[in-house]
């Protein structure tokens, strides 16, 4: 990792994981939610909770993007043969 990456890695920690999911249209009010739940934790078990919820929103959003990018690239393999018909 570059001393670049590093720096962006650490200011990126100091942000709650949470506010750096991305927005999506089906998930925004929970991440909205887990960022209040997160401001107003008063224990450790509240805090692993909300982690736990946060940890299952990252793996659900990255299995979507996984299959995302199975189709993306179903597409372009598609694209690419006819291409390379119509190319004769």
């Amino acid at each position: 990792m570059g001393l670049a990456a590093a720096n962006r890695s650490n200011a990126d920690a100091d942000e709650p994981v949470p506010e750096r999911l991305p927005p999506t249209e089906a998930g925004a009010s929970t991440v909205q939610a887990l960022i209040a739940e997160l401001a107003t934790a008063k224990s450790d078990s509240a805090v692993a909770g909300i982690i736990t919820r946060t940890a299952d929103l990252v793996h659900e959003r990255s299995e979507h993007l996984a299959r995302q990018r199975q189709q993306t690239a179903a597409i372009l393999a598609a694209v690419t043969k006819r291409l390379e018909e119509m190319a004769g």
